[in-house]
């Protein structure tokens, strides 16, 4: 952890708390679950929506931002459109898939 604390990358106060945090909470599923952690991207992630939509109509890229807003709202979707992955692959290599509505495998 010592090599971390005076770079220029993440701030110290950052590796700290995020030691801190697993530290007491070795268990922890994933650091989104954290109270603290959650409650800080709660207050910032409307601000991050508009900055990242301005960003997008005025055609700068902003990928970092934008992938992080996904995977937030990814881990908060029961049924994302991850879920086509598995008809793509069925249907360009015969794999089958899994609905939800039905068990069983399917092919297309």
């Amino acid at each position: 952890m010592a090599a971390w604390m005076n770079g220029c990358i993440i701030e110290s106060k950052l590796v700290f708390k995020l030691h801190k945090i697993y530290t007491e909470q070795p268990s922890l599923e994933h650091l989104l679950l954290e109270k603290s952690i959650a409650l800080r991207i709660e207050k910032i992630q409307k601000n991050s929506r508009k900055l990242i939509a301005l960003a997008i109509g005025n055609q700068i890229p902003i990928n970092v931002s934008s992938n992080n807003i996904s995977y937030f709202d990814y881990l908060k979707t029961k049924h994302s459109s991850a879920n086509l992955i598995q008809a793509q692959r069925d249907y360009f290599g015969q794999h089958g898939f899994e609905r939800i509505d039905k068990d069983g495998i399917f092919h297309l």
